[in-house]
């Protein structure tokens, strides 16, 4: 059953890479793609929306965001595409439970302005409601 699973993800990509390479270079990484899997499959971001959405290269260990501002919902998302061989190390998730926020809450996460400024304006929200998922 799981590598059924694993098997569709790498059908998905593939067909991700076939039609948006040209629109993004990125895309020739699997580990790049997998961010536009996460933010099509799970989460139901336009495609060609998910550019503005990946934070990848130099991101404090937030990978992507989505915003619900309707629900009040910002996701933190830390994704990891790994190969059958790889261990997702204990270091890599105490991390991401640490240095998203403080960035974020000392104003100084400048990979994406957009994601800062969203992070800005709901911080004081007690309605709002922040997930880091890994």
């Amino acid at each position: 059953m799981a590598d059924k699973f694993l098997d569709q993800i790498k059908e998905d990509l593939q067909t991700i890479k076939n039609i948006w390479i040209d629109n993004d270079k990125k895309l020739e990484n699997d580990w790049y793609a997998f961010n536009y899997w996460i933010l099509n499959y799970l989460y139901h971001i336009d495609i060609e929306d998910i550019p503005e959405y990946i934070t990848e290269y130099n991101d404090k260990g937030i990978d992507c965001f989505v915003h619900f501002e309707d629900t009040k919902e910002l996701y933190i998302i830390q994704n990891c595409y790994y190969g059958e061989q790889s261990n997702l190390k204990r270091e890599r998730i105490a991390d991401f439970l640490v240095s998203p926020l403080s960035s974020l809450s000392n104003n100084t996460y400048a990979r994406s302005k957009i994601l800062q400024r969203i992070f800005n304006d709901l911080k004081d929200d007690k309605e709002y409601t922040v997930y880091l998922y890994c």
